[in-house]
């Protein structure tokens, strides 16, 4: 159950990541 915890916090650390720098060529 953690494992799986951990796994989607890292799925949403990449979501993020992608979209700041996607935000950031918007610049």
């Amino acid at each position: 159950m953690f494992n799986i915890f951990l796994i989607e916090l890292d799925h949403l650390c990449m979501l993020w990541v992608v979209m700041c720098t996607s935000r950031c060529r918007a610049w």
